[in-house]
């Protein structure tokens, strides 16, 4: 991007921010902190490589001593039900919880939607993060009926003209399969409850410590891996692990590519080693994992 395009596209970035946000102050090149409302988190936003970033400052920042390995599954739960894409996250180098989102910037796509919930979605994250509020209280974020009516068709004339395998399954499902190399890994997109592709890890770790050090790798991995989030889900005594993308922009579907090359390399990043820590035979592995990341004595 060249130093034009860049002011230019800073300028439409600030200008976007400004429809909800207030106390709106550049700190650096492409880069403002921002809050949208009494009691809501200070918000990073950076304009870089053609992806908006943000993150949520918390209030209390979450290092080791605060946050236990068995509390990260709590974390992969919260973020099914996030707006706007947004997840918390593990700085890899300091542990410490983050809350961030990121959008794939286009200066020709009205990207004010996509903003609006993504600041919905950090608002809501950071009242997580100091509530002692109860994963199974918690409600699911619905799609809305009229943004989404055709939208399956859409999306799945979107993707084969994109060169991703897409199959649509009797029952309307769209399958796509990712580019994951020496692996059979797909995607499949719903709009109920909410407009998203999903990746099932095939995970229901039953042992405490294997789920923990699946949270932990999950959590250290959406720090890394921009637009996926991981998920986790409650089911009976235990809990079973995806990877999704949730599309903001059901009009442009502008976030459709960017989102499947993010689902594929969270999955390249993650697969083996996921295998590895989930072995009931032997649950030392993992144990040995979060030793080694410095959340076991």
């Amino acid at each position: 991007m060249t130093v034009v395009a860049l002011e230019r596209d800073s300028e439409r970035v600030a200008d976007l921010l400004r429809r909800h946000a207030r106390d709106l102050v550049p700190v650096g090149p492409a880069c403002w902190t921002l809050t949208v409302g009494d009691h809501t988190p200070e918000i990073r936003t950076q304009l870089k490589n053609k992806w908006l970033e943000f993150e949520a400052v918390l209030e209390v920042a979450s290092p080791p001593a605060k946050v236990t390995a068995e509390q990260m599954t709590d974390l992969l739960i919260h973020n099914r039900d996030l707006k706007g894409g947004v997840k918390f996250a593990l700085d890899p180098e300091s542990r410490h919880v983050r809350l961030i989102a990121e959008i794939p910037w286009n200066a020709d796509v009205d990207s004010e939607e996509a903003i609006a919930a993504v600041f919905a979605g950090l608002c809501q994250g950071r009242d997580r993060a100091h509530s002692a509020e109860q994963t199974e209280q918690l409600t699911s974020v619905s799609a809305d009926a009229a943004a989404v009516t055709g939208l399956g068709e859409r999306v799945a004339k979107a993707c084969q003209e994109g060169g991703w395998e897409t199959v649509v399954r009797g029952d309307g499902r769209i399958v796509v399969q990712l580019d994951v190399p020496d692996a059979f890994c797909q995607a499949v997109f719903a709009v109920d409850p909410k407009v998203a592709f999903a990746v099932d890890l095939g995970l229901a770790p039953a042992h405490p410590t294997s789920r923990s050090a699946v949270a932990v790798l999950l959590l250290q991995a959406c720090s890394l891996v921009r637009l996926a989030r991981a998920i986790a889900k409650p089911v009976g005594d235990t809990v079973t692990f995806a990877w999704e993308v949730s599309l903001n922009d059901t009009r442009e579907l502008c976030d459709l590519e960017p989102g499947l090359v993010a689902l594929s390399m969270a999955c390249r990043l993650t697969l083996r080693e996921l295998s590895a820590l989930q072995d009931e035979r032997d649950e030392r592995i993992a144990a040995e994992y979060l030793r080694l990341r410095g959340w076991l004595r």
